[in-house]
């Protein structure tokens, strides 16, 4: 007997209420981009071998994270990935940092 495979949808991450993430989507990132309004991109590593992106914008006091079509922050399980993302949205002259952990 074959056993199923497992499925390799995700569940939706938990929203806490009166508290939207403060982020944005791919979209618009790549509106922020096309207008210079990212002052910096920053890659963050959150736990080992798993990063994200946070954009510093002008008009935040602080920096937003990159948001999942599903409303969770978006993740990347390597820094090549991260930078094969990049180079597909074509980031262009914006300053990028990279924060490792210790």
């Amino acid at each position: 007997m074959k056993r199923a495979k497992k499925s390799a949808v995700r569940a939706a991450p938990k929203k806490v209420r009166g508290k939207e993430p403060d982020g944005f989507g791919v979209t618009a990132l790549l509106e922020y981009l096309k207008n210079s309004a990212v002052s910096e991109l920053t890659v963050v590593e959150v736990s080992a071998e798993t990063y994200r992106i946070e954009a510093l914008l002008p008009w935040k006091p602080k920096r937003s994270v990159l948001l999942s079509a599903r409303g969770g922050q978006r993740t990347f399980r390597s820094v090549d990935t991260v930078v094969r993302f990049l180079k597909q949205i074509e980031v262009g002259q914006t300053s990028i940092r990279l924060e490792l952990h210790k």
